[in-house]
């Protein structure tokens, strides 16, 4: 809700471009029905985030790819990983007990 405010806000304020940042999709696992009656909400989600004028919205490792189909806006994927995996090898850890 905070998002669509903090969106609505520079909209009104005549911001020239919006980009929403969201680190978690709350939303990326109902990509789709999986039972009769199940709302897809990650696409009401992202009409809502369209709808308040979002132009770009970044996210970061999302469930599933489709869920950048959702939005009218330009989506971009930004991957952890990386990073991620260059911090634990440099750590050299070794016998974590699994």
């Amino acid at each position: 809700m905070e998002l669509l405010i903090m969106i609505d806000a520079a909209k009104r304020a005549s911001a020239g471009r919006i980009t929403a940042v969201i680190p978690y999709f709350s939303y990326a696992r109902t990509d789709k029905k999986d039972q009769p009656r199940v709302p897809i909400t990650g696409r009401l989600i992202a009409d809502l985030i369209t709808t308040a004028g979002a132009d770009r919205v970044m996210m970061m490792d999302l469930h599933a790819g489709q869920v950048q189909g959702f939005f009218s806006a330009t989506v971009d994927e930004l991957t952890a990983l990386p990073i991620l995996a260059t911090y634990f090898i440099e750590k050299k850890l070794e016998d974590l007990g699994f």
